[in-house]
C-alpha cells in the first residue's frame, strides 16, 4: 500500500519557504536602493540650487563717501512661482544712511528704522508671478554713504516668498 506523506514531509516545502525568503531578501534590497536615489535627489545642495534666491547689489558698485547710491534688491524664482514678497534685512547704520525705497510693484508696507538698522519692504506683483530663473529687481533702497566702513547687509528672520516656498538669502559686504 502507498503511504501518504504531507506536503512538509516531501521536501518541497523547504524549496518553498527558500524561494519565498529569496523573493523578501531581494524586495528589501531593491526598495533600500531606490530609498537612496530619492534621498541623492533632495539632498540639500540640489534643493538649494532649485530654491529661489534673495540677493542685494550696489548701483554704483562702489559709492564714496556722502554719494548716494541705490541698493537694489533682487529675487531669482529658480522656476518657481509666486506673488508676494516680505523682506526684512538689517544694514550698518554706522556705513550708510538709508533714505526711502521703491518699486516698481504695489508695497503694502515700505519702512526704514534708522535706530535699529531694519528696512522692511511687503509687496505684491499684480498679474502675472515671478517666475523664471533671472533675477529680477524686487525693489531699491536709495541710500547715502556716510563712511568707509563695509555696509553689512543681512536677511531677517521672517523674511518669506510667496506661500511656504523655501529660498535661500546671501547676505552681502560692500
Amino acid at each position: 500500500m502507498i503511504e501518504k506523506k504531507f506536503f512538509y514531509q516531501t521536501g518541497s516545502a523547504s524549496l518553498i519557504l527558500f524561494l519565498v525568503l529569496s523573493l523578501v531578501a531581494a524586495s528589501v534590497v531593491v526598495v533600500k536602493k531606490n530609498s537612496n536615489k530619492k534621498s541623492q535627489i533632495n539632498s540639500p545642495a540640489q534643493s538649494a540650487v532649485n530654491s529661489p534666491t534673495l540677493s542685494f547689489s550696489a548701483d554704483p558698485i562702489a559709492p564714496s563717501v556722502n554719494q548716494d547710491f541705490n541698493l537694489l534688491v533682487y529675487a531669482n524664482p529658480a522656476g518657481k512661482d509666486f506673488h508676494a514678497f516680505e523682506l526684512y534685512f538689517t544694514y550698518n547704520t554706522q556705513a550708510v544712511e538709508a533714505l526711502e525705497v521703491t518699486s516698481s510693484y504695489p508695497l503694502i508696507n515700505s519702512t526704514i528704522d534708522p535706530s535699529t538698522g531694519t528696512v522692511t519692504i511687503i509687496g505684491t506683483r499684480t498679474g502675472s508671478p515671478f517666475s523664471g530663473t533671472e533675477n529680477q529687481e524686487v525693489a531699491r533702497v536709495r541710500m547715502t554713504k556716510k563712511s568707509d566702513q563695509a555696509l553689512k547687509l543681512e536677511w531677517r528672520q521672517h523674511t518669506k516668498l510667496g506661500n511656504k516656498i523655501e529660498f535661500q538669502t546671501v547676505n552681502s559686504d560692500f
